[in-house]
């Protein structure tokens, strides 16, 4: 494998050394900016032009950098299938001797549903507000989220902690909608009320609940 940027690097030989036997020997290329026309010479450039900071900025109301190597640890799988998917075709007869991948092109595959939404030309109007997001915080300090797909759970689980209805009904829209517009502007009664319980609580109310 060639060298590119250091974290894609290290990843891609990560997942293709945990495979059994070896891949075929192809050079694969990993660069910072790709096709994109930006100079984009590190992960918080590439994290800043390709959306990523406005992602996960939205529930602050501002762009925020993630905290990790996230665009460029996507670029080191992706180089990885594509060393395999070019060895699955030289096996089948094809003429490749390369593959290459960026981090920019990582970068924008992430953010690719919330790219189709801000490009669409229907009448669709996406609504979300910054503020309140998960993970919520026991009242013992452990941070952690909460995942269920239907309302009666939802509504089970809240009442079960005593939660104000009102803050439950209003809640339930911005939670259901939290992946598809990275916010979830979330009542702060349904903070507190997780605030007021420890986590063993929280843990055995969900089992009870189905959450």
């Amino acid at each position: 494998m060639r060298t590119g940027p250091e974290v894609a690097a290290r990843v891609a030989a990560e997942q293709l050394r945990a495979l059994p036997g070896d891949p075929e020997p192809l050079a694969c290329d990993i660069d910072w900016a790709g096709p994109v026309e930006r100079e984009l010479p590190d992960e918080q450039a590439v994290q800043a032009a390709c959306g990523i900071m406005h992602v996960h900025g939205r529930a602050a109301g501002r762009p925020r950098r993630l905290g990790v190597d996230y665009a460029g640890t996507l670029a080191g799988v992706l180089a990885a299938q594509g060393v395999l998917a070019a060895s699955l075709a030289r096996a089948r007869g094809a003429r490749l001797t390369s593959v290459r991948t960026s981090v920019a092109e990582a970068a924008l595959l992430s953010v690719q549903q919330y790219l189709a939404v801000a490009t669409t030309d229907d009448d669709w109007v996406e609504t979300w507000q910054a503020g309140g997001r998960p993970p919520f915080t026991s009242r013992d300090g452990v941070r952690f989220e909460l995942e269920v797909l239907h309302a009666e759970g939802w509504l089970r689980f809240w009442a079960e902690l005593g939660a104000d209805s009102g803050a439950v009904a209003d809640g339930w829209w911005p939670f259901q909608q939290r992946f598809a517009t990275a916010a979830a502007n979330l009542p702060e009664p349904l903070h507190r009320a997780l605030r007021e319980v420890d986590y063993r609580t929280v843990a055995s109310v969900a089992a009870f609940t189905g959450v």
